[in-house]
């Protein structure tokens, strides 16, 4: 996992919805996580985050319940990608 920043940086850094728009304004820090160390498929991650890391401090568990409850609750658009194809989520 990545150090937390803000999402306005994430934004200037290139991390743009699968549309190509700006990520939405937030007052957050959140920080990049993926399944697999190297990979180009990476998720943003809020502080909600934390809390189920808490439960379970596994990567895996964390973006899983967060990919299945954007799911369930018809969630459009939770990754983002980056100019270079690596994917990050947003929620």
């Amino acid at each position: 996992m990545s150090v937390p920043l803000p999402v306005a940086t994430w934004s200037e850094l290139g991390v743009r919805t699968p549309g190509g728009a700006r990520l939405p304004a937030a007052d957050l820090e959140v920080a990049s996580a993926s399944l697999v160390s190297g990979v180009k498929r990476h998720f943003l991650v809020y502080p909600n985050y934390y809390a189920l890391l808490e439960y379970n401090c596994v990567n895996a568990y964390g973006l899983s319940v967060g990919l299945l409850s954007d799911k369930s609750t018809g969630a459009k658009g939770s990754t983002v990608s980056t100019g270079s194809g690596s994917k990050k989520k947003r929620q």
